[in-house]
C-alpha cells in the first residue's frame, strides 16, 4: 500500500516535470518481485509511460537481469555501496559491466571517489555520482575528481554545478 501511495504522489510530480526521475533504490533482497509491483502499480494507474522515467539502482551485476525481465526500464544505476572490497581490477570489470549494459551512472561514497576511478567510467561514458555530499567544498574537490552528480542530504544544496 506505502508504495502505491509513493507511485503515485511521484506520478503527480512527473506530470508537472518532465526532467523528473524517481530512483529505486529497494533493500529488498528480491528486486525483480519489488520491479514487478513498481509495473503493476503504474499499469493499475493508467501511467506505464512513466516506466521511462523510473531508475532502478542496483549492487552487483546479477541483479540487472532479473529487474530487465520483469520492466523494461532505460536508465539504470549501479551502486558501489555493498562492494565490500574494490580493488582497481573490480572496479574496470563493474565499469566494463556497465558500458555494456547501458548502466549510465556508477555511484559511490565520497571515500571511493578519485580523479583515476572518474576517468576510468567517463572515459567509458558513465556519470560518477558521489554520495553523501553536503557542503560545496565537498562538491567542488569531487566534482574537480571528475564527479558529474551528487547525493546529498540537504533539499536545497547551496553549491554550483
Amino acid at each position: 500500500r506505502v508504495l502505491r501511495v509513493i507511485i503515485a504522489t511521484v506520478s503527480e510530480l512527473f506530470c508537472g516535470n518532465d526532467r523528473a526521475y524517481l530512483i529505486i533504490d529497494s533493500q529488498e533482497k528480491d528486486l525483480a518481485r519489488v520491479h514487478t509491483r513498481i509495473r503493476a502499480i503504474l499499469e493499475d494507474m493508467g501511467r506505464l509511460d512513466f516506466i521511462d522515467r523510473i531508475v532502478p539502482e542496483i549492487y552487483f551485476e546479477r541483479e540487472y537481469e532479473a529487474v530487465k525481465a520483469v520492466s523494461p526500464y532505460q536508465h539504470w544505476l549501479l551502486s558501489l555501496y555493498k562492494h565490500k572490497e574494490l580493488d582497481e581490477t573490480v572496479y574496470a570489470d563493474i565499469v566494463d559491466f556497465c558500458a555494456s549494459h547501458g548502466v549510465k551512472v556508477l555511484t559511490m561514497g565520497k571515500k571511493r571517489a578519485n580523479r583515476q576511478r572518474s576517468y576510468i567510467a567517463n572515459k567509458k561514458g558513465l556519470t560518477v555520482a558521489v554520495h553523501t555530499v553536503n557542503t560545496k567544498k565537498g562538491w567542488q574537490q569531487l566534482r574537480d575528481a571528475g564527479a558529474r552528480l551528487a547525493f546529498t542530504d540537504k533539499l536545497y544544496p547551496k553549491f554550483d554545478a
